[in-house]
């Protein structure tokens, strides 16, 4: 699934893909107006990032695809940044790889 012609995708739409895999995470605010999304596994947790976070209605975060980082928060870990276009699937896909 294509996530739009502007490669945005909301912290919903990322939480909601991760629901149905069974793993629960949170959007959080790291600084003033920057999103991440924490996702918990059983011995790590996964972030991506940045997004622009939006105070009244933080599940509407946007995360920008061209920029968007996947990783764990291991010293080192370099993560995945994606290409432009990149799918829900493929977001989601990148969280459970690295939550193993």
């Amino acid at each position: 699934m294509r996530i739009s012609d502007t490669n945005n995708v909301t912290a919903a739409h990322i939480i909601e893909a991760l629901r149905a895999h069974g793993v629960e995470s949170l959007v959080y605010a790291i600084d003033n107006d920057t999103a991440a999304i924490y996702a918990t596994f059983s011995t790590r947790i996964v972030i991506a990032c940045p997004g622009a976070y939006i105070h009244s209605d933080p599940s509407a975060a946007t995360f920008n695809t061209d920029v968007l980082y996947v990783g764990t928060t291991d010293e080192g870990d370099p993560g995945m940044i994606f290409t432009p276009g990149a799918t829900i699937d493929q977001i989601t896909e990148a969280f459970i790889t690295a939550g193993r």
